[in-house]
């Protein structure tokens, strides 16, 4: 099992973000990027966009996993109304492919519809070059 790099994690989040057709608007550790501001006290990796469509990344670590405060704050993420209301926000929470389960379980005991705008993305470290697979919460 390999290391999880901070910008690495980004990288495979943001490839992530390609392959479904969302241009990335912010991100970290980039250069020409400007990074994203925390969302309802959340520390946001990436955001992308399409159309009509917004996308948020979220890098999930397994120390964040033992704390209740980092889920009950995406959930308050999901919930919350955009600005406007024809625009429509989705979760991709960016998580090492060994925790997966983890993350399904404890997403699992939200509300339906917030279930509906949460991805979990499966990371690994030794996917160079590859997409990321995607673990769609709700079939």
């Amino acid at each position: 099992m390999g290391t999880y790099k901070p910008k690495e994690s980004v990288d495979e989040l943001i490839r992530y973000f390609w392959k479904y057709g969302y241009l990335t608007i912010k991100r970290k550790y980039s250069h020409y990027l400007p990074s994203p501001k925390p969302i309802e006290g959340v520390e946001v990796d990436a955001i992308g966009r399409y159309k009509k469509k917004y996308v948020i990344g979220i890098n999930l670590k397994e120390e964040d996993l033992n704390k209740r405060e980092i889920f009950e704050k995406i959930k308050l993420l999901a919930k919350r109304k955009p600005r406007y209301k024809d625009v429509k926000v989705t979760i991709f929470l960016g998580v090492p492919r060994h925790l997966v389960s983890r993350v399904k379980v404890i997403v699992s005991r939200f509300e339906e519809q917030i279930q509906r705008k949460i991805n979990i993305v499966a990371i690994s470290p030794d996917s160079q070059n590859e997409y990321v697979d995607e673990i769609p919460f709700y079939n």
